[in-house]
């Protein structure tokens, strides 16, 4: 992460990464929006339950400032 260029394949992966969210959630229309709100409380609790769960890789990184940060009443509150 620390070498900002991503190159040609970098940017096909995030262009097909992209495309693939699109079909996914135009798949997901017709369950309504229930299904697409309870997407996107994945997405916010997702991060939270896995800076608690898991152990950062270096002490001094951004997953270990957000990891202490991370409290079980923050999961809750999501």
């Amino acid at each position: 992460m620390r070498d900002p260029h991503i190159g040609s394949f970098g940017v096909a992966a995030i262009v097909l990464q992209l495309a693939a969210k699109l079909v996914l959630l135009h798949l997901l229309l017709p369950g309504g929006w229930p299904v697409l709100i309870a997407i996107c409380a994945a997405a916010r609790l997702g991060p939270l339950i896995w800076a608690r769960a898991l152990p950062p890789l270096r002490a001094e990184g951004l997953g270990a400032s957000i990891a202490g940060a991370s409290r079980f009443r923050n999961v809750l509150g999501w």
